[in-house]
């Protein structure tokens, strides 16, 4: 529909004029492709310009197709990729473009390696991480195999020091390992939510300076969410000897998590049920939550009517979900064994058998909302009394056979309706129409036939008895009198009569209404062998008559590899028309280049170890993703956190998945299937596994002059420092279009919004610009999730994507956002409060430097103050740190000394002694303190707080341990522990900004991810 301010025009006019979508490569690309991924010799000199890279990189890539076809098609697919890119249409991972033709030739961006519960697997794990952290590539791990701390080590009779001190040894192999200067290394640690160290593990990136090197997860079941929602306590199981060892409270573990991600950013969510369902290739790897399913006899509605699950077994078919037909995958139904069930009843007599942890579509209506939202919950977790949604078959059904089945259905219920078992109440303060007498398998099929034509009933006991009818009222009865039936004559007449007492007496039930039913109980009702179905795009099918899901996403299985690319939607857009809109032929064209580029980049690359190559061959998966999403939104005019935007995501991105899917099979029908094809999920053909996921673009987002991913505009304005002091303000290419165009645009304004980064708040800029052009600050975490949702629900794997909030977001926010994102079916979630990371800061706008009145100096030391000395031992003997304390109770001096004086030792450290006392009494924050003491490595020691890797090293445990308090006011002897339901934690360096290590420029926390602000760096820890 569109606007009475006329935006889309407005902006097609704005966006056309200024040729935004046809420029080329950026002079921040030009400077990031320069910095970080042209050629260069061994004195650093670049030896190629960009256009050279993209003819090296297609030229490599095309090698590929002298395996399967003539040296002529060689050369037509090295055009086709050339230009692709060239024209930044579509591009692939930065390890492609960086090694693609070159000495390396490692092109995949990411791989999964196990972590085996032994030294020796370990340390082979540390050793391969290093590998791949040369060739350019990042990692995951899953800790949840390795014993906890504590347990025994029967080759020693030793002591286990747990998962968390193991994934420090990954985080310091990572940072001692340099890919060629061009990436650093980055790796995400996952632990079981069940492992006896989680608590450990949630709190370690509490400390300052800890796995920096890492982004950490927590793995949670839906078991554990029931348990949290009941408020019960879960075991926890030991991974060596598979048997509990404790318990914890779900409610209290719940609130560590949100409290630490409140102040750290760490950990985020991984939800295990999801990402293991539907596993493409079960044959290959475990799965280790159950498969959510229905039971046999369930009542699917399909294109053609209702038909039981068990009978649309190994066939395609058409489903209808609210009323329009969406195909399922290639095997059609598919059982998933025996497991045990609960059984859905509701207030309307509907009822549906499912194992728990199938989700449901519950029905959740906000504030003012004219409609409620559907909220995915597993069938276990939902509580009588609550709502659930029903499909509403209406609108397909208005007009005269609509449907190929409709006429079968009618013929089908006009026998029934013709009994005797027959009766219409014309009462006019509830007329209806009831159908006595049926056993419950007719009665049931009639319900779904009704539901069919978008006619709803109750099943309801005939008073006095427990018989069972069929109750139609309202609105419902109308459709039935005018489209349900065949009937003839008097019958026929009486039908009439009644539609016409119903819009006579209750004439607001003609129009309909959101449809929903209240839960009466779910109860456990013993096993059944159950199934289940993938509907592409639209993930989800109507089981008599509940809203439920499909099958979710996939995960990597170990020495997997990710191999990825990304579509450009910025250059998806049409703009010769009045209106703007979505080029469908155009992304067809590039979703089949790229599937077919990502294929090519399997068979050149030169993977770090076979056990990877191996596994990436088997199983061909790739990850066709997008970028430039919050762009495509600008140029069509439609604000970000809008249910228009949602709408658009799961149109977009289920076209997306759609087309993927047959371009993979059609590579099929050329090169053949994935050789792990047999035994995996699919029964057409598909060359590559789970084709479809949406990875972090940082770097090759800049290159193509494009917005991150699926996240929001950043900054619609920044300030760029260059040589002599030169402040540059740069803005967004499409706002500055729509800021001249439409005349309110200055050096003056463009400083002004560079201060924020965000127009919110400047009223001088007309409101629908304001409603347009929102930042990432600009937008609530719950449109954040629900953006992230929707893409999910059409991707084969993952979404990355950041949940930005601002400085004042509480625990509670965060929670919220973790419980919305379960429950909207997302595979995870990471969030970032603005200021709370240690080492990664979200800060937009400018880099302002503020002006000083004179230089910092340091507080006089009173004559009398109040410490304590504590002994270390350290490499160089014992070690005495002394720390005072001022009249507020926080660190004012350290000194330390070594148990022998004299030498060069004892000096350095009182050197190191004296410049920390300078630096506290200054009013540096402690934790910068012990960011650059810890960790320093000499000669390392033992005694009873771990190892002490130098005399430092020892001042910053010493700090650590006495800078900080659970009450908050800095009082000595406290651990910095945060006790559940204590509210807002204090920590200790929410206050600091660091810096990128390459521009100083501020960073920000991006698709979970740290990157640097300034688009001319290009500088990112993951891409």
């Amino acid at each position: 529909m569109r606007e009475p301010d006329g935006r889309r025009e407005k902006i097609n006019r704005a966006v056309r004029e200024a040729g935004i979508t046809e420029r080329g490569l950026t002079e921040n690309s030009t400077r990031v492709l320069e910095r970080r991924y042209l050629s260069k010799d061994r004195q650093g000199r670049v030896q190629e310009d960009p256009e050279g890279m993209f003819r090296r990189v297609s030229g490599n890539l095309s090698q590929a197709e002298k395996r399967y076809g003539e040296e002529s098609e060689r050369e037509r697919v090295a055009e086709e990729f050339y230009q692709v890119m060239r024209q930044l249409d579509f591009l692939p991972n930065s390890p492609t473009l960086m090694n693609a033709g070159r000495e390396l030739q490692q092109l995949s961006a990411c791989f999964v390696l196990p972590v085996e519960d032994s030294l020796d697997g370990i340390f082979t794990s540390v050793k391969q991480t290093a590998l791949i952290h040369k060739s350019g590539g990042g990692t995951g791990f899953s800790f949840t195999r390795l014993r906890p701390e504590g347990d025994v080590v029967g080759s020693t009779g030793g002591v286990a020091s747990g998962p968390v001190s193991f994934i420090s040894a990954f985080d310091a192999g990572t940072e001692v390992v340099k890919q060629g200067s061009t990436r650093r290394g980055a790796n995400m640690a996952i632990l079981n939510i069940d492992h006896p160290d989680i608590l450990r593990f949630i709190r370690v990136k509490r400390e300052a300076g800890k796995l920096v090197n890492f982004n950490i997860s927590v793995g949670v079941t839906g078991d554990f969410m029931q348990r949290w929602r009941r408020g019960e306590d879960y075991d926890l199981i030991n991974p060596r000897t598979e048997e509990s060892a404790g318990s914890l409270n779900a409610r209290e573990v719940f609130r560590e998590i949100v409290e630490s991600a409140w102040a750290t950013g760490d950990p985020g969510l991984v939800f295990l049920d999801r990402i293991n369902d539907a596993n493409p290739n079960p044959q290959l790897g475990r799965i280790e939550s159950t498969n959510p399913c229905i039971a046999g006899d369930t009542l699917v509605m399909t294109r053609e009517g209702p038909r039981r699950a068990d009978s649309l077994v190994g066939q395609a078919q058409e489903l209808l979900v609210d009323g329009h037909t969406h195909p399922t995958g290639p095997e059609g139904f598919f059982s998933t064994g025996v497991k045990p069930v609960v059984t859905i009843r509701t207030r309307s007599g509907r009822s549906l058998t499912l194992t728990a942890d199938h989700l449901v579509a519950r029905a959740v209506w906000e504030p003012y909302a004219q409609e409620p939202r559907r909220v995915w919950t597993p069938a276990g977790e939902i509580a009588p009394g609550e709502k659930i949604s029903l499909h509403d078959h209406w609108e397909a059904h208005l007009e005269e056979e609509t449907q190929p089945g409709q006429s079968s259905a009618k013929e089908a219920l006009t026998p029934v309706f013709n009994s005797n078992s027959i009766v219409i109440d014309p009462r006019e303060r509830n007329p209806g129409l009831y159908l006595r007498g049926l056993d419950e398998e007719t009665l049931r099929m009639t319900q779904a036939r009704l539901a069919y034509l978008g006619i709803q009933s109750n099943v309801v006991v005939t008073a006095g008895s427990n018989e069972q009818e069929l109750e139609l009222r309202g609105a419902n009865v109308v459709a039935f009198a005018l489209r349900g039936s065949n009937h003839r004559g008097a019958e026929r007449h009486y039908l009439r009569e009644l539609a016409e007492i119903v819009l006579h007496s209750q004439p607001e039930d003609i129009h309909r209404r959101p449809l929903t039913d209240v839960v009466e109980s779910v109860e456990p009702t013993g096993e059944r062998e159950v199934y289940d179905v993938q509907v592409p795009g639209i993930n989800a099918f109507d089981a008599n008559g509940l809203y439920v899901h499909n099958c979710g996403e996939q995960p990597l299985l170990p020495y997997e590899s990710c191999n990825l690319g990304s579509v450009n939607l910025a250059r998806m857009v049409r703009h010769d028309g009045d209106e703007p809109e979505i080029d469908w032929e155009k992304l067809t064209r590039v979703i089949n280049t790229g599937v077919r580029m990502l294929d090519n980049v399997i068979d050149m690359n030169e993977f770090p170890l076979p056990e990877i190559e191996e596994m990436s061959r088997m199983t061909r998966r790739i990850g066709l993703g997008i970028m430039g999403w919050a762009d495509l939104l600008v140029q069509l005019g439609i604000r970000y956190d809008s249910e228009e935007a949602l709408e658009l995501a799961r149109e977009l991105m289920g076209f997306i998945q759609e087309k993927a899917h047959q371009a993979s099979a059609q590579l099929a029908g050329e090169r053949g299937n994935f050789p792990a094809w047999e035994g995996s999920i699919y029964t057409a053909p598909m060359r590559n596994s789970a084709p479809v996921t949406i990875a972090p673009t940082g770097t090759i987002s800049i290159i193509a002059g494009a917005s991150s991913g699926i996240e929001p505009l950043f900054a619609l304005s920044y300030v760029r420092n260059v040589m002599d002091n030169t402040r540059l303000v740069e803005g967004n290419p499409y706002f500055e279009a729509v800021a001249r165009q439409e005349g309110f645009h200055s050096q003056e304004l463009m400083e002004r919004v560079a201060e924020t980064g965000s127009i919110e708040n400047i009223k001088e800029i007309p409101e629908w610009v304001r409603d347009i052009f929102r930042v990432s600050h600009d937008i609530s975490p719950t449109w954040h999730v629900l953006m992230q949702a929707a893409f999910q629900a059409h991707t084969d794997n993952a979404v990355s994507k950041t949940i930005n909030m601002d400085e004042g977001a509480t625990v509670e926010d965060v929670q919220e956002a973790y419980l919305m994102a379960y429950t909207q079916n997302c595979k995870g979630i990471t969030v970032y409060r603005d200021g709370s990371k240690t080492d990664q800061v979200l800060s937009a706008g400018a880099q302002r430097e503020e002006a000083r009145e004179g230089m910092m100096k340091s507080r006089e030391r009173p004559k009398v103050m109040w410490g304590l000395t504590e002994r270390y031992r350290t490499g160089h003997g014992n070690m005495y740190v002394t720390m005072n304390f001022d009249e507020d109770n926080n660190p004012f001096e350290m000194f330390a000394a070594l148990g022998k004086a004299g030498g060069c030792d004892s000096a350095n450290l009182e050197a190191v002694s004296k410049l920390s006392s300078l630096c506290l009494r200054t009013g540096v924050d402690p934790g910068e303190i012990i960011y650059h003491l810890q960790g320093i490595t000499c000669c390392p020691g033992w005694d009873e707080r771990g190892q002490i890797k130098s005399a430092p090293d020892a001042m910053a445990h010493m700090l650590r341990q006495w800078s900080r308090s659970e009450d908050g006011n800095g009082a000595p002897g406290a651990t910095g522990r945060i006790e559940p339901g204590a509210g807002r934690p204090t920590i200790l360096r929410e206050a600091t900004r660091p810096k990128c290590p390459d521009c100083n420029s501020p960073l920000v926390f991006t698709e979970n991810c740290e990157a640097c602000s300034n688009p001319g760096c290009g500088w990112n820890r993951c891409t």
